[in-house]
């Protein structure tokens, strides 16, 4: 069995760790390197079939990703990401 190594999905922190290690993996996918990274609550289920879920303050929509960021802006102004690199060398 092999170690994987992750990025923090925190944008502020982007720290690499190892999967074998302690860190945050949560219900919807993502992994931090902490419980604080992430933001982790505990989220109670509604019936008795599963433990609790885990959530982060990506999956509640407390906070987003950059590249989510930038695929917003590039279509909400109907512009590609090169004439977007092309504006930001121009400034």
């Amino acid at each position: 069995m092999g170690v994987d190594f992750l990025t923090c999905m925190n944008e502020g922190c982007k720290r690499t760790f190892a999967d074998c290690g302690a860190f945050f993996p949560c219900s919807c996918g993502e992994s931090f390197c902490s419980e604080e990274c992430g933001n982790r609550q505990i989220e109670e289920p509604e019936t008795d079939e599963y433990d609790a879920l885990y959530s982060c303050n990506l999956c509640r929509g407390e906070t987003i990703l950059n590249n989510d960021l930038l695929k917003f802006l590039l279509e909400k102004y109907n512009i590609t990401y090169k004439e977007a690199v092309e504006m930001f060398k121009a400034k």
